[in-house]
């Protein structure tokens, strides 16, 4: 009897992958997704429906926030007032965690005085790559999460001219920020 071939490993797949195979890219990613997202809906169900199942599931999906994150933001919206509540908190209260640990990175790594190498020609890139350090980069990160509802085209533009810059004037434009209100208050976040 013959016996059906066992499915590729991630591993297996992700190594098999053309770097240039975008759609190959999309179904990995597709498929990565399923698990946590048939899990979070199985969640959801279960909460909706109630009892002490719905009450484990509810407090599942609280400690597996992260996880749950983008499905939660999918699934329908609770039609009770208590219960689209705690959805909300819960979202913001992921947001807040993930937005903490990323500012506390990006913060550290504005002290970074390392070069990034330029990426491998090999991958596509739409435009040149302009030589910065680990701190510009952070720096420029920062201001993405700092800087709500400005547009990218404005963005890109100030990335350029700062960028532009010398190593010198890089460091005095990261001092400022450092010493700026906006800074005082991504420190009181990280802390």
């Amino acid at each position: 009897m013959d016996r059906p071939m066992p499915e590729p490993s991630l591993a297996e797949r992700v190594t098999a992958l053309d770097p240039g195979d975008r759609a190959g890219l999309t179904v990995l990613a597709t498929d990565l997704r399923r698990g946590p997202a048939a899990a979070v809906q199985t969640l959801h169900r279960l909460w909706l429906e109630g009892g002490p199942p719905g009450a484990n599931a509810r407090r599942l999906l609280g400690h597996v926030g992260e996880l749950a994150f983008d499905e939660l933001l999918r699934l329908p919206k609770p039609a009770e007032p208590l219960e689209l509540a705690w959805r909300l908190r819960t979202l913001v209260a992921v947001e807040r965690g993930l937005r903490k640990r990323l500012a506390d990175d990006l913060e550290a790594a504005l002290a970074d005085l390392r070069p990034i190498p330029a990426p491998d020609v090999s991958v596509p890139m739409e435009e040149g790559f302009a030589p910065r350090r680990v701190a510009d980069e952070a720096y420029l990160l920062l201001r993405r999460v700092v800087e709500f509802g400005g547009d990218d085209e404005g963005q890109v533009f100030d990335e350029r001219a700062y960028l532009a810059l010398t190593a010198e004037q890089r460091d005095a434009v990261l001092a400022t920020f450092r010493s700026s209100a906006v800074f005082a208050r991504l420190a009181d976040l990280v802390e």
